[in-house]
């Protein structure tokens, strides 16, 4: 039988290098704080590495568990994602011109078996001479945000590499060679994980690769049906972003923080997370409809007065738990550094209602939510 193959990882870059080799995790977020652990950088990647894998290990019974994380060794300093601009462009003036070397740390849990192997990948990472202009410029991408080290050389960083020496796929964050003898020193075949063994569909691995290779999947839908939570394991969560003073007086994001949230939200589609994500207009186009107890109703027009409880966007995440929703929402970018608040909440789902929510009533259910999808 085909294990269950589990990325307890967000990273979009590893979700894309799995998928480019054919293979389909399902896709969990551990919630580890990677604040609390320091030393040599490689050994801090592959701590971390076990503490993601450990955490999602704990869930399924049935299941092959890869955890990873990544961290630039310069100069025997360890850093993994720039905690803002200002200190993305400092590394960059540290790196450029000298050489680094890449540090991913891999664990793989058998959870069937209970047995594990753990390793570190390293690859050599030769930085270009950039000038402060071009530093200045890729930072404002957003890409060096996002990624250990504040570089890719899948992205718009290549251009910033001279060279490397190892394994490039580990540089992206996970190292397809040593996932294979990991998994081979487990009993299993890196074979047995695609979608050409799992299905029998007799498709090319180039096949895989072409379609792989896009850019960006077709809709939220593809991306929650190709990696996100089965139905089963689902729960859905509205996390709301609570307004301010800025929000209601119609005050518009800048540039920015309109591309962080843009990058965000592409990694909450990417790791199959998301289903729909909005920002509201102020309280005062909208209005309120108070129903009394007579049967009557008085339509009241905003603006409304208690900011701190009115909502000014909104996303509907389905993960598989509520720490992972936690984890998902404490990555929002605070771009402007404002002090904010966001609510989660659990949405209701039919089973949620008992006996009282009868055959008829969950037919009717499901056949409002096929058509009112129709809409979307």
């Amino acid at each position: 039988m085909v294990p269950r193959f589990v990325l307890a990882s967000a990273s979009p870059a590893r979700l894309k290098l799995l998928r480019q080799v054919g293979i389909e995790p399902e896709v969990v977020v551990s919630g580890v704080d990677e604040s609390t652990v320091t030393g040599p950088p490689a050994d801090v990647a592959l701590t971390l590495a076990v503490r993601k894998a450990t955490a999602v290990a704990a869930d399924p019974s049935d299941a092959l568990v890869l955890g990873c994380d990544s961290v630039l060794d310069l100069d025997g300093v360890a850093f993994g994602k720039p905690r803002d601009p200002a200190d993305a462009v400092t590394r960059w003036q540290r790196m450029r011109g000298h050489t680094g070397v890449l540090h991913t740390g891999h664990c793989l849990i058998d959870t069937r078996s209970g047995r594990d192997a753990a390793e570190v990948a390293s690859t050599t990472v030769h930085f270009a001479d950039l000038s402060d202009d071009e530093i200045e410029a890729y930072v404002g991408t957003g890409e060096p945000l996002r990624v250990a080290g504040a570089f890719t050389i899948d992205g718009l960083g290549g251009a910033y590499v001279d060279g490397i020496e190892g394994d490039p796929h580990n540089v992206v964050g996970l190292s397809l060679p040593l996932l294979r003898r990991m998994l081979a020193d487990l009993g299993h075949r890196i074979t047995d994980l695609t979608r050409d063994s799992a299905s029998g569909a007799g498709k090319k691995v180039s096949d895989h690769v072409e379609t792989a290779g896009a850019p960006f999947v077709a809709s939220v839908k593809e991306a929650i049906g190709a990696s996100g939570p089965t139905k089963e394991t689902a729960m859905r969560f509205m996390v709301m972003i609570k307004a301010n003073a800025d929000s209601e007086a119609g005050v518009m994001p800048g540039e920015q923080l309109l591309r962080d949230m843009g990058n965000y939200n592409e990694e909450l589609v990417k790791a199959g997370v998301m289903l729909a994500g909005e920002g509201l207009h102020p309280s005062s186009k909208g209005a309120r409809v108070r129903f009394s107890p007579d049967g009557k109703t008085t339509v009241v027009d905003g603006p409304f007065t208690e900011t701190k409880e009115l909502v000014a966007g909104f996303w509907i995440l389905q993960v598989k738990s509520k720490e992972e929703a936690i984890e998902w929402v404490r990555r929002v970018p605070n771009t402007d550094n404002v002090e904010s608040e966001i609510e989660i909440r659990q949405v209701f789902e039919a089973e949620d209602f008992g006996d009282e929510f009868t055959p008829e009533l969950r037919e009717q259910e499901d056949r409002l939510r096929a058509e009112a999808a129709k809409n979307a």
